[in-house]
């Protein structure tokens, strides 16, 4: 099974050490500041989303790529199962679980 967490920078490293820690599943983590700040890895994170079959997102409010990310969740191009949390439980009705 593939994994991809999206979250907040201050939840990264832990989720990062936990996905070395489990060798059964391949987990790909990303930091919200780095997916906002360079490009190349929000690209690359999009992609993975597409093709997982478990999204985790611990979403923050103040970068503008989540816009980009739910317009992918809205049209269904993401085909595995979204799990979404939020300080804001609007967010939350993105989950699709």
């Amino acid at each position: 099974m593939r994994f991809v967490v999206l979250t907040w920078q201050s939840y990264y490293n832990m989720f990062y050490k936990v996905s070395k820690m489990i060798k059964d599943f391949e987990i790909k983590v990303y930091s919200a500041r780095v997916l906002e700040n360079e490009p190349e890895k929000l690209s690359q994170a999009l992609e993975e989303v597409k093709t997982c079959d478990l999204l985790l997102v611990y979403r923050s409010s103040q970068e503008n790529f989540w816009e980009i990310l739910e317009k992918e969740i809205k049209e269904r191009k993401i085909k595995g199962k979204v799990v979404y949390l939020s300080h804001d439980p609007s967010f939350w009705t993105f989950s699709n679980v």
